[in-house]
């Protein structure tokens, strides 16, 4: 199953939760602000995805949700600062990696585990049996209502020069997601994890703060970070999975 298929998956999941919530308890209640926050444009998938949402929801309960749906980490640099606004009550929903979440259930840390799912079909079982259910009513307990996983594709180590072996990996500054489980791999590498928001990447890289970072391809592609690590290893370490949540 492609990514993008998967993607749909989850926001027709989301759609399934949200639009029974029609009534007449529903009908005189106020109406709800919802704000989304991305970390991406106005025209990427992501954006859209919540447009999609938001849409389908006023066409079903027109006038009873404001969509205020916020991109181009206008809320927030990184996942971190979004997850933390989820938190405060600043902000109602976003699509977030699971590792975001990774502090919040034990069960997550297990998907960030290097080379441990083949494939993508593999990552469709564990998120579709019990795994995903026990992370859906971890993250639940924590204030966080997940409506659909998401398949962000794998993960390969982009570079300014080719990487062919992991001895090559010593003493380079490779930017990492602020996560153990990511900075611990790492480590083992050799490696010196440096932990910065997605959006601070391109400079970081361009500048020479970091030397490599791992990222999948379309996200690779969009940030434009061929411009700055133009060397592609196909690694395939994680693949790398994510949640459409709301408070």
């Amino acid at each position: 199953m492609s990514p993008k298929k998967t993607f749909r998956q989850g926001i027709l999941l989301t759609l399934a939760l949200a639009l029974p919530l029609s009534g007449p308890a529903l009908a005189a209640s106020r109406v709800h602000t919802v704000t989304i926050g991305t970390l991406v444009g106005e025209n990427k998938p992501e954006t859209q995805a919540w447009r999609f949402i938001r849409d389908k929801i006023e066409s079903r309960l027109p006038g009873r949700f404001a969509f205020r749906i916020v991109p181009n980490a206008a809320l927030g640099v990184g996942e971190k600062e979004l997850v933390e606004g989820i938190q405060l009550g600043s902000v109602t929903g976003m699509v977030s990696t699971i590792s975001a979440l990774n502090q919040f259930s034990p069960a997550a840390q297990l998907l960030d585990l290097p080379f441990i799912l083949k494939d993508r079909d593999h990552l469709k079982r564990v998120l579709d049996g019990p795994l995903g259910d026990e992370l859906k009513r971890d993250l639940e307990a924590k204030g966080f209502v997940v409506l659909g996983y998401v398949n962000y594709g794998v993960r390969y180590l982009f570079s300014k020069e080719a990487i062919t072996s992991p001895e090559q990996l010593a003493g380079k500054r490779v930017r990492s997601i602020p996560n153990p489980v990511h900075t611990k791999m790492w480590q083992a590498f050799q490696a010196q994890p440096v932990t910065l928001p997605i959006a601070e990447t391109y400079n970081a890289l361009s500048t020479g703060v970091v030397d490599a970072m791992d990222l999948n391809k379309s996200a690779y592609a969009a940030l434009k970070l061929y411009e700055v690590v133009p060397y592609l290893n196909e690694t395939a370490h994680i693949w790398a999975s994510g949640a459409i949540h709301v408070s």
